[in-house]
């Protein structure tokens, strides 16, 4: 079953947001289930290649925000294949019934791709938005193979409307009806009189995790939100 990336993963007080498909490229090392659809592609060991030579790959990703986007930015690192092997990504406002190229070239061991809120195409103002994978070599003897993939989707918001700590006891709290074997972590950061502070929850099991968490001042302004961050990672 495709599945849609949809969770709030950071919010930061200068007004911005943004939405990290995990530290470790998870988008390979779940594998296939959470694709919106992918052809002539074999994932295996966390990475994932053309199913032949000339066969075109294409894997779709789906991407559901609570807000207005406005930059995406793409981490690769790949196996460089052979002559005549070309790697490409875009993205699409409408599931696929119109395409807009961000990338298109022979492989390289890094690819570090940002799209700005100034560019064109882009992502801005979007909630809602499906990002594409290609791949395609000639030869039967290509290593070509994506082994790392990191998207970070910004989005616009106000730290005003993000759950915040505020002066006295604080409940923090992550709650799931099902998790399929996947971990949930979720780490607010803010600056108290004191410096830099964390707290963290975390829910290994479908149910509820919480804990209690008192910063210890007495004004509102003695605390200052700088991030609520959800992850979604690998059962350990």
């Amino acid at each position: 079953m495709a599945r849609t990336y949809k969770d709030v993963l950071a919010g930061r007080r200068r007004g911005s947001g943004s939405f990290v498909a995990d530290r470790r490229h998870p988008p390979l090392l779940w594998g296939q289930e959470v694709t919106w659809s992918a052809t002539n592609a074999v994932f295996e060991n966390g990475t994932v290649r053309p199913s032949g030579p000339k066969k075109h790959s294409d894997i779709w990703w789906h991407f559901k925000l609570p807000y207005l986007a406005s930059y995406l930015r793409l981490n690769v690192a790949m196996d460089t294949g052979s002559g005549g092997d070309l790697v490409g990504f875009s993205v699409s406002p409408d599931a696929g019934r119109s395409r807009h190229a961000i990338h298109w070239g022979p492989p390289q061991s890094r690819l570090d791709l940002t799209v700005s809120p100034k560019e064109a195409p882009s992502i801005r103002r979007m909630q809602e938005f499906w990002l594409r994978l290609d791949m395609s070599t000639q030869s039967a003897a290509s290593n070509l193979r994506i082994r790392g993939l990191q998207i970070n989707v910004g989005y616009q918001t106000n730290m005003h409307i993000l759950p915040r700590l505020t002066p006295g006891e604080n409940e923090l709290y992550l709650q799931a009806e099902k998790l399929d074997g996947m971990r949930l972590e979720t780490v607010w950061a803010y600056t108290h009189t004191d410096g830099e502070r964390l707290e963290k929850v975390a829910l290994d099991r479908p149910g509820r995790a919480a804990r209690k968490v008192d910063p210890g001042v007495k004004k509102p302004d003695d605390l200052i939100m700088r991030g609520v961050t959800l992850r979604c990672l690998p059962a350990v």
